[in-house]
C-alpha cells in the first residue's frame, strides 16, 4: 500500500514544509506550490538511494529536497505527526 506525503515548497527561497492537506491555505503566497508524493516509489538510482526506491520521508528529502531548507508548517492543524 502506498503512503501519501504532501510537501509544499518554494523554489524562489528554497524552503519547504510538510502538510496533511494538498490544498492547505497556508497564507505564504503563490510561490509555495504543493506536491503530493507516494511512497514507495521508484527513481533513477543515485547516491542517496542506490537501489532507486524511495521508501520513507528521509529518502524523499534526499532525492527531491536535499538542497532546500525545511521550515515549520505555518498551521499546526496540518502538521504531519
Amino acid at each position: 500500500m502506498k503512503k501519501q506525503i504532501i510537501v509544499i515548497s518554494n523554489m524562489d527561497n528554497m524552503t519547504y514544509f510538510f502538510s496533511t492537506n494538498h490544498c492547505q491555505n497556508h497564507g505564504l503566497g503563490d510561490n509555495y506550490v504543493p506536491c503530493t508524493h507516494y511512497i514507495p516509489s521508484r527513481v533513477e538510482p543515485r547516491e542517496s538511494v542506490p537501489n532507486g526506491i524511495i521508501n520513507n520521508v528521509n529518502d524523499l528529502v534526499a532525492v527531491f529536497y536535499d538542497d532546500m531548507k525545511e521550515i515549520p508548517n505555518p498551521d499546526s492543524k496540518f502538521k504531519l505527526c
